[in-house]
């Protein structure tokens, strides 16, 4: 199998100023707003999680977003911060609680054929620039689905993934930012047949293989990696482990990554 590593895309200059509009669709999203949309759907998702998760969930036909709250280095390690809600016991003995949460949002932009309304776009005008990303991507991404041939899948789902993690502004950003990605970040390999990485705007991704673990400065760029999800090895191939972390940076970290996901027959 070919060695996984990184590969110079003339494609991707079309994009070089996407960290400009990553940050415009983020500061674009609002769950007050995403209420009012027709079919659209938000949910505050702590089910039996501890005190110390959650996450907020917006679904809609044609993009799904959902922000993944970890509690920070204070209000993580408080009394009874690893039980549920439903678990707590009075509130004088649950320790101090001052919000410092780290989040990881995802935008979910999926490629099945549908119509994207334009009360979705007009409200979040910025999908526009990754409609146009997705739809350049997706024969570069379903490319790889020969490798899938002997599995038995119904219908291959491209879906471009955007990615931001964040820290609180009142905090000491070096350390909630190391946290961040120790917690979200960690080794691992996705439920999905693989993945094309699009780039990041700071150095965090990295691949832990044969080779050892390697970071890739050059995906701040012009450039791309193709990573096996953990649904190829039922094809014969090893999946890629992978992950973020921390070595410096300022503001949010985003990433974008194009999903080969699948429905099974």
């Amino acid at each position: 199998m070919e060695r996984v590593d990184t590969k110079a895309s003339v494609k991707l200059t079309k994009f070089s100023d996407r960290w400009d509009y990553m940050k415009k669709l983020f500061s674009e999203l609002s769950t007050e707003k995403w209420k009012t949309l027709h079919n659209c759907k938000h949910e505050l998702r702590t089910e039996h999680w501890p005190r110390r998760e959650k996450t907020d969930s917006h679904s809609g036909p044609q993009v799904g977003w959902d922000i993944d709250y970890i509690a920070g280095l204070h209000d993580y390690w408080q009394p009874y911060a690893n039980m549920p809600l439903d678990k707590q016991p009075a509130e004088e003995l649950c320790g101090t609680t001052i919000n410092d949460w780290v989040t990881r949002d995802k935008v979910y932009i999926y490629s099945e054929g549908f119509d994207y309304s334009e009360e979705m776009l007009n409200a979040f005008p910025s999908l526009r620039y990754f409609l146009r990303m997705r739809d350049e991507f997706e024969p570069d991404v379903l490319a790889y689905k020969d490798h899938y041939k002997d599995q038995p899948i119904k219908e291959f789902k491209p879906c471009l993934m955007l990615v931001k993690y964040s820290v609180p502004s009142n905090v000491d950003y070096h350390s909630y930012m190391h946290w961040n990605f120790y917690k979200f970040g960690g080794r691992h390999a996705d439920d999905n047949l693989g993945a094309l990485h699009l780039g990041e705007n700071s150095l965090a991704y990295f691949v832990e293989d044969e080779q050892g673990k390697r970071n890739f400065p050059e995906l701040q760029y012009a450039n791309t990696i193709w990573t096996w999800g953990d649904f190829a090895k039922r094809s014969g191939i090893k999946p890629t482990k992978h992950g973020v972390e921390y070595f410096h940076g300022q503001g949010d970290r985003f990433s974008i990554i194009y999903n080969l996901e699948c429905e099974f027959k």
